[in-house]
């Protein structure tokens, strides 16, 4: 070899050498000097308290027919809420037909405004399935909840955080937006199939796998976020998860489809996945629970962090309910990351199966949505499984 390729070669490996104990070395002053940053950025809205004082202040009342309640929500930077201190009169509702009322206090809940704290306070958050907009409020199974809890070992308080439409990034955000500041002992995540949606209050920052520990990566990845903002104030704009076409062509590998009936064949509810993909299907796919993860990690620190004991409640599809087969794996999937996590689960889906056998009336109006007698099972469960944890309650 000659003199010069020597040089050469001797001066790259020196750099190689001080480029690594350089990396190396700020590895360890970034973790001397900075917290483990979460792979998960929430974003606030700096307007929300002004919001809602302008809403207190309007006072809203309007009636609608069937579903035309848009005049209820509002669009945020930080992902889709309701309106604060708002009472819609909701004619023959779309999903139950029946005729109700949705009134949210100065928070922009459907509940009573937050007093004093006098029992142990249990904050639902969800979707339409825990806001149950097509029921009476004392039908909801928030409520229900509620009644029930008070001639039992433990007595609740419950407070229904749920909104239509969202998915568990944007519920994150209305916990570290609104729900910290109510003070809970507890708090449900309601946890439904099509949670993989993303929210604009919500990014996801996870460096890749062979960086995955190195704090370097995870700060200059939440530097580089920073830098592709978006509109977030679209309003009914539609979020996909990036990769989705991919978590589609797998699910369509690992669970192969044909026509027929769904309730009867399993090939035929693995048909009626693809068709929902975009919807509650993707919930089948690898990749809609790796983008979940570090979502349900995030609750769990901030559990940690601000003393309130997380649980989750996993709600299923009318079709899981009422197939003759088993297709839950997506409720599995679930329970195992809550048992990873030390989070305390509850999969609703054996239980209304078991009712259904039993017969007595519908569970559901629709895909999704409990009627009156399956939310009055669905509050009983719950029940059971909050009083599980409870030391005090045995």
């Amino acid at each position: 070899m000659s003199a010069v390729r020597r040089g050469i070669t001797s001066s790259v490996l020196v750099a190689g050498v001080a480029t690594a104990v350089a990396l190396a070395g700020g590895e360890l002053l970034i973790r001397a000097l900075l917290p483990p940053l979460p792979h998960v950025e929430i974003r606030e809205d700096p307007e929300a308290e002004a919001r809602r004082q302008m809403e207190i202040a309007e006072g809203r009342v309007f009636q609608a027919e069937k579903d035309a309640i848009a005049g209820l929500y509002v669009y945020t930077p930080t992902g889709l809420r309701l309106r604060a201190n708002t009472v819609a009169e909701v004619r023959s509702h779309h999903v139950s037909r029946k005729s109700v009322q949705v009134k949210t206090n100065s928070i922009g809940f459907r509940n009573r405004e937050i007093g004093p704290k006098e029992r142990a306070r249990v904050l639902f958050l969800g979707d339409s399935i825990t806001l149950a907009g097509y029921l009476d409020e004392p039908d909801t199974f928030v409520r229900r909840v509620e009644a029930l809890s008070a001639t039992g070992p433990v007595p609740y308080e419950t407070i229904n955080a749920g909104v239509g439409g969202i998915g568990i990034e944007d519920e994150l955000a209305l916990l570290t937006e609104i729900g910290l500041g109510t003070d809970p002992d507890i708090v449900i995540l309601g946890f439904y199939m099509n949670d993989a949606i993303p929210s604009p209050g919500v990014r996801l920052i996870p460096p890749p796998t062979w960086l995955e520990r190195s704090r370097i990566a995870a700060y200059l990845l939440l530097a580089v976020s920073h830098l592709r903002d978006r509109d977030l104030t679209t309003e009914g704009r539609d979020y996909d998860p990036p990769d989705l076409e991919a978590w589609l062509a797998q699910v369509t590998r690992d669970f192969p489809g044909q026509p027929g009936d769904a309730l009867l064949e399993r090939p035929a509810f693995n048909f009626a996945i693809e068709r929902h993909f975009r919807d509650w299907g993707c919930v089948w796919s690898d990749g809609a629970w790796k983008r979940m993860l570090p979502v349900l990690k995030e609750f769990r620190r901030l559990a940690d962090r601000h003393g309130f004991r997380l649980q989750i409640v996993s709600f299923p599809l009318r079709l899981q309910v009422e197939a003759d087969h088993v297709a839950d794996e997506p409720q599995r999937r679930l329970g195992e990351i809550a048992s990873d996590l030390g989070v305390p689960y509850l999969d609703l889906l054996t239980v209304l199966r078991a009712a259904r056998r039993t017969g007595g009336g519908d569970l559901f109006y629709d895909h999704c949505h409990p009627t009156p007698r399956g939310a009055e099972i669905v509050a009983e469960e719950i029940l059971r499984f909050l009083w599980a944890q409870e030391p005090t309650a045995g």
